[in-house]
């Protein structure tokens, strides 16, 4: 189904601000995981875990939810399509989605 430049715009916006969110969540989870933490047994140890764990879920959820939705859109297709000597970049990113 062919789209019109106005829904082709707001995809493409929708895919830029996922970019945005998953680039916050993956540099809050580097910066909990920079931070010193508790050895098991200490206390805030279990407190500590718990936090990375809920971290680890929302980042493992937003790349998740991202790389299936490029992926059922056929988004690394249609850019291969498009533009023919992107195709090497378009491949190593659609491999780096998988």
């Amino acid at each position: 189904m062919a789209q019109t430049k106005q829904e082709q715009a707001a995809w493409v916006k929708h895919m830029l601000d996922e970019h945005a969110e998953l680039r916050e969540t993956l540099a809050a989870t580097r910066t909990f995981l920079e931070n010193p933490r508790p050895d098991p047994g200490e206390t805030g140890f279990h407190r500590w875990a718990t936090a990375m764990s809920k971290q680890l879920v929302e980042l493992y959820d937003g790349l998740f939810r991202h790389f299936r939705e490029e992926e059922c859109c056929g988004v690394f297709e249609d850019l291969a399509r498009r533009y023919p000597r992107a195709s090497a970049r378009v491949e190593r990113y659609q491999k780096e989605h998988e």
